[in-house]
């Protein structure tokens, strides 16, 4: 049985050494899969060491680090429900579950829900200028968004991504994820950050070969890309 464990440990180690390879590969090209696919293997090192006596130390890194690069992604849900994890393993005191869930709802436009990890993170931790920054940020981002008329399409935002929170990790369910989020984006006139979804989501359909979904994404894309060059003097 201690053999068996001590080889689980192995394993999870190596994968996570694989992981970090591919945030070092996407760190040059973040519209690439590499963070996807880091993600991902930070999941299967996760869910082979869940169980194992021992094992907390290194499962809050992994959780961390998936949290660090499903944000990177475009996944804030999901980067949030890691960080939660986190946090209650470890009492909530914790400098990087409360930054980085902080700073996923901050991506999220959730500035109150942000505002209350910032708030926990200043006084568990008062030195760490990351967080006192963030804080302020927030509070400042609060204040303007009360009176923000695009308040609606942020919930949509919000409310796909919890709805692909609850759903299977499918890399179908994943695409269609990214083109609902990039259409919220595309709503708010953020047309680089909806190209960059969008592509994303290009990627995942062609490797499904789900030609209906890619030729529809396709077209939109090629929208947005004429768009871009209309509004260029």
């Amino acid at each position: 049985m201690e053999q068996k464990i001590k080889q689980a440990f192995g394993y999870v180690v190596q994968l996570k050494a694989k992981a970090a390879l591919e945030v070092k590969k996407g760190q040059n090209n973040p519209k690439s899969l590499h963070y996807y696919n880091a993600s991902k293997i930070y999941t299967q090192a996760i869910d082979t060491i869940k169980s194992l006596p021992g094992s907390q130390d290194l499962l809050l890194k992994l959780l961390c680090n998936r949290a660090y690069v499903n944000m990177i992604f475009g996944s804030f849900e999901f980067a949030i429900n890691d960080c939660k994890m986190v946090l209650i393993k470890t009492g909530h005191l914790h400098a990087k579950a409360l930054y980085r869930a902080a700073l996923a709802c901050y991506y999220l436009h959730d500035y109150k829900k942000g505002t209350e990890y910032s708030t926990l993170g200043i006084t568990c931790f008062p030195k760490s200028k990351v967080m006192n920054t963030l804080h302020q940020l927030l509070q400042t981002e609060s204040s303007e968004f009360s009176s923000d008329p695009r308040v609606k399409i942020f919930d949509r935002i919000r409310s796909v991504a919890s709805k692909v929170s609850a759903m299977s990790d499918t890399d179908c369910a994943k695409a269609d994820f990214l083109v609902e989020n990039a259409n919220s984006y595309y709503d708010l006139g953020n047309i680089l950050l909806a190209i960059n979804l969008f592509s994303q989501a290009i990627v995942l359909y062609k490797s499904l070969n789900e030609t209906k979904k890619l030729r529809k994404v396709l077209n939109i894309i090629i929208d947005l890309y004429n768009s871009i060059n209309e509004l260029d003097p």
